[in-house]
């Protein structure tokens, strides 16, 4: 009896353990849009678009770009020309450089298999002034016109205050 007493506990113990790492692997975004590449090279012509929608202005935000490259990738970072076309139709566009490995060439981000997804904060405890959607549009800025090894390309959006989220929001 003690003995399916033990099994019973460590089956418990194995099931609670798998469920908190699947939730330690979630970022928990409320929004989350990446779009693929074309054949993984990224044209520094070839723009990403992404809508997003913001309905409730009274909370602050967390944007993130996230990217996702090869593991052969050449370079140690990454340089982005970023413009936030609100509902209104005002333009606020920006250079961003993010860094992608260490000064030792290990990658920052989460390796899985021959791709490596950065997450990278972007906007961070910010308002939307209005209702509508905002779109984003994404070009790299690299020396070379066509980078390859780049998978894809997004945004994501989390409350800035975890503690904002309400009962079935999520």
């Amino acid at each position: 009896m003690s003995q399916n007493l033990n099994k019973n506990i460590i089956s418990i113990v194995l099931i609670a353990s798998f469920f908190i790492f699947l939730n330690s692997c979630s970022h928990g975004f409320i929004f989350e849009e990446t779009q693929k590449v074309s054949d993984n090279i990224w044209n520094s012509d070839e723009k990403i678009e992404i809508s997003l929608p913001i309905t409730d202005i009274s909370k602050s935000y967390n944007i993130y770009i996230l990217f996702e490259n090869q593991d052969d990738y050449s370079v140690s970072n990454l340089w982005l020309n970023t413009s936030v076309v609100s509902p209104e139709g005002k333009i606020q566009s920006e250079l961003l450089n993010f860094e992608i490995t260490d000064n030792t060439g290990k990658w920052l981000g989460e390796k899985s298999g021959e791709t490596i997804k950065n997450i990278f904060l972007y906007k961070q405890n910010i308002k939307f002034p209005t209702k509508g959607t905002y779109k984003f549009i994404i070009k790299q800025q690299m020396r070379e016109k066509e980078t390859p090894k780049n998978v894809s390309v997004g945004i994501a959006l989390d409350f800035c205050n975890k503690e904002e989220i309400k009962d079935g929001e999520k």
